[in-house]
């Protein structure tokens, strides 16, 4: 969380992210340190520096990104009771352009789908309640994520579970009630920031 005179920005924390440049055929990481010195302009900066290839920005990935990032923060809203603190959020995106920007073959219809959410770590009972939400339906929810195959860019999980905890937990005391509103506000305001960039498009 970032303070700016008498006011607050909450920001999420950048632990760490890997790019490929495909002009000099490196790898550039920045580590948990980095993201620690980041305020709110040099935070969105990162998330620019995070899409840049080394020859452009791939918004390209950015609305099926942000599409993605809306169905998560849905399936938290719904997630009475349960805290994700210490969670993390990590994104990973196909660094090969689509086929109709460069060319090539398409990618088959069983390629790794986003809706293959690892669960380890989780309680058992998170796997029934963890679902994402129908596309193609008026049901909240879907239960056969299989269905929901599509051509995908982007890769979004859900990892670090060691602080997580939900009403009735192994022995944890303290019952929550409600949502996990930290959790929502970060991923708000990741959301806002991609937006952000997509209005920004022509400009980056």
């Amino acid at each position: 969380m970032c303070t700016y005179r008498g006011h607050c920005i909450v920001l999420p924390n950048i632990t760490s992210f890997q790019m490929f440049n495909t002009m000099t055929s490196e790898y550039i990481f920045r580590d948990k340190y980095y993201g620690r010195q980041l305020d709110e302009a040099h935070f969105h900066g990162a998330l620019k520096d995070f899409l840049y290839d080394g020859s452009s920005y791939r918004t390209d990935i950015l609305p099926e990104l942000i599409d993605t990032l809306k169905q998560l923060r849905e399936v938290v809203k719904a997630l009475s009771s349960y805290r994700l603190f210490s969670g993390s959020l990590m994104i990973i995106y196909d660094g090969q352009k689509a086929c109709s920007e460069v060319g090539g073959t398409p990618l088959p219809e069983d390629s790794a789908s986003l809706q293959d959410v690892s669960m380890k770590g989780l309680p058992a009972s998170w796997a029934t309640k963890v679902l994402w939400p129908n596309r193609s339906s008026r049901s909240p929810w879907h239960t056969r994520p299989e269905l929901l195959k599509f051509h995908q860019k982007v890769d979004v999980r859900l990892i670090d579970f060691a602080h997580a905890t939900h009403a009735g937990f192994v022995h944890d005391p303290i019952r929550y009630e409600g949502p996990d509103e930290g959790y929502i506000t970060g991923l708000t305001t990741l959301i806002s920031a991609f937006e952000n960039m997509c209005l920004l498009n022509n400009a980056i």
